[in-house]
């Protein structure tokens, strides 16, 4: 599998995902194929019997059995036998090709989910320290744009798959009836084909550049409205409007490209496959002195050999040309598919009380192994159901430290231990169901106030929502909202400003009931009186949680009982509750002391 590229890996991927249901699909298009050839060679005596030519074609031999069992003897009653037996056969014809292509479809559909499925199944199983380093605009690209590309060239690849099946049977039958004119017809096919293998080599450079344009544009348009204040604030419209009209127009550029190719394609076999019929009427006629009603069956046949390989052609152009998206797609799902990777189906219980967490001579060295460690041998403790104070300057090492308390990083060496045992996988699910973190990205969904609060949570009573909205000085805000607890929320929260952003982050917390709550900078959009009255609110409302808060004010710290400070990925003090007040103390420095 390592060895294959480009179209043959899709394809080598198909299959393998199709493994069982392969074999009916494959014996459903043979019997498709079967009874689209039964319906041609009954053709034949249908030919025969209206140009009165069944006693000079041996087509009589094969009919006459027939006719006197049901006692025909004109030919008006022969050829009505014969278009029922016609008529038959394309109703069972009608039937296999529904449920064949019924099968299909289903096929290709789950085959697309299931890319899709692992993509996101490796995002949310993979380890924190593998995927925080992933952009998301790729993700987004390769999840949404890349994988519909897929889905429409499986389905293409799926057509050609069936279109060969039909022209082995067509050609077969072709053969039987006029075998001098069907291999000559099938040689001069077989070149022409051969002679559009440029257009399908081509295919897989224009779809590069394609997949490359429209990410260009993808990655454009989302950076815009991302950006959207600043970019407008900084009178940078303009060059966002010109790079998006740049991309657009690449973008429909390759996508004619590719347009062309195939129209190219289509119509050289489209006209040459007249000249070749052309010249099988002369060959069978002039040269072979072949019968009538076989020349004009096997005509029929070799007409029909246009359609199903023009859809191979089709179907390989389309197969390289979607072969950039493919990789993109399965760049991400690889590892889920090479490693088995399963989310567990039942959610971890959550922790029965506050938890504490130790951590032994922890060090972190990131990405570069040369690099300063991000932690260094540090060693400090988060006392169960009390609150910790995390300070340092940036880049100290803060938030790898809330990573490892909360179990989404290991370290490289030492240990974390949750209520003195090793913090292993098993019981970092159980920690992580028992955490409510909020940080400093503007995390809020779009969608309603009531989805966005009981996010994490599941479904919830008013009167609660309504209490913790109080609670964080938020409910104001909510009554305000047009539809109330239902009122529609846009993507991040933009209508809102950031202070009022981080308290509907907080009682989500707080609905989320934690066992161990983690404040990263969770407050700084406030004012200091503020944060300290929503924080001193929280804390009071906490339940008895284990609080660990990441702040540079000393407003935010006079409620800590305890102290953890890091100053370049080195424990630079820990201490209890009694000198972190002697440190905060009217007269001392504005923040804790360092050592």
């Amino acid at each position: 599998m390592a060895k294959l590229s480009g179209s043959g890996l899709l394809l080598a991927d198909f299959l393998g995902f199709a493994r069982g249901r392969s074999a009916l699909v494959l014996l459903l298009i043979v019997a498709g194929a079967l009874l689209e050839a039964v319906g041609i060679v009954m053709l034949v005596p249908i030919v025969a019997l209206i140009l009165d030519l069944t006693a000079h074609s041996g087509v009589a031999a094969f009919l006459n059995p027939a006719f006197d069992l049901f006692g025909l003897e004109t030919v008006a009653g022969r050829i009505g036998l014969v278009l029922t037996g016609f008529a038959a056969v394309l109703g069972l014809r009608f039937a296999v090709l529904l449920f064949r292509d019924d099968m299909l479809t289903r096929l290709q559909q789950d085959f697309v989910a299931d890319l899709r499925s692992r993509a996101f199944r490796y995002i949310a199983q993979a380890p924190w320290a593998e995927v925080a380093g992933l952009r998301r605009g790729p993700i987004g690209h390769a999840l949404t744009r890349d994988v519909d590309r897929v889905a429409a060239v499986i389905g293409m690849a799926i057509h050609g798959g069936v279109a060969a099946v039909m022209l082995a049977v067509q050609f077969a039958l072709a053969l039987a009836l006029a075998p001098v004119v069907t291999l000559v017809v099938a040689a001069l096919g077989f070149g022409l084909f051969r002679s559009l293998r440029g257009l399908r080599n081509r295919a897989e450079g224009r779809g590069q550049g394609l997949t490359d344009d429209d990410f260009a544009l993808f990655e454009t348009v989302s950076g815009f409205l991302r950006g959207l204040k600043p970019a407008k604030a900084h009178g940078l419209e303009n060059a966002y409007v010109a790079s998006v009209e740049a991309a657009a127009t690449r973008l429909a550029e390759q996508t004619r490209a590719f347009a062309r190719d195939q129209a190219l394609a289509r119509l050289t076999l489209q006209t040459a496959s007249g000249g070749i019929a052309i010249l099988a009427v002369l060959l069978g006629v002039f040269v072979l002195d072949m019968g009538s009603e076989n020349l004009i069956v096997a005509l029929i046949i070799l007409a029909r050999l246009y359609a199903p390989l023009t859809a191979i052609q089709g179907s390989m152009q389309g197969a390289r040309h979607a072969i950039a998206a493919y990789r993109a797609a399965r760049s991400i799902a690889g590892p889920v598919a090479r490693s088995g990777a399963q989310v567990g189906a039942v959610a971890a219980a959550p922790l029965d009380a506050a938890p504490e967490i130790a951590f032994e001579a922890v060090t972190c060295r990131g990405e570069g192994d040369g690099s300063r460690p991000i932690l260094d041998h540090v060693s400090a403790r988060i006392p169960s159901g009390k609150v910790t104070a995390l300070i340092g300057e940036s880049g100290a090492g803060k938030s790898t430290l809330c990573d490892l308390a909360v179990g989404l990083l290991a370290p490289d060496s030492g240990t974390v231990r949750l209520d003195g045992a090793l913090l292993d996988d098993e019981l970092a699910r159980r920690l992580r169901a028992s955490v409510a973190y909020v940080g400093q990205e503007p995390f809020l969904i779009e969608d309603s106030l009531r989805q966005n609060l009981c996010w994490g949570c599941g479904p919830l009573g008013e009167a609660e929502l309504w209490e913790v909205l109080e609670t964080v000085g938020a409910a104001g805000l909510a009554r305000d909202l047009e539809g109330g607890l239902d009122g529609s929320i846009r993507s991040e929260g933009m209508r809102f400003s950031g202070g009022e952003r981080q308290r509907l982050r907080l009682a989500r917390a707080l609905l989320r009931r934690p066992h161990f709550l983690v404040l990263d900078e969770a407050t700084n959009a406030l004012d200091i009186e503020a944060e300290a009255d929503v924080l001193q609110r929280v804390l009071s409302a906490r339940g008895g949680a284990t609080v660990l808060i990441v702040s540079h004010r000393s407003e935010s710290l006079r409620l800590a009982d305890h102290l953890i400070a890091l100053q370049r990925g080195r424990l630079a003090e820990t201490e209890g509750a009694a000198v972190l007040a002697r440190t905060l103390s009217p007269g001392s420095q504005d923040g804790p002391r360092r050592r």
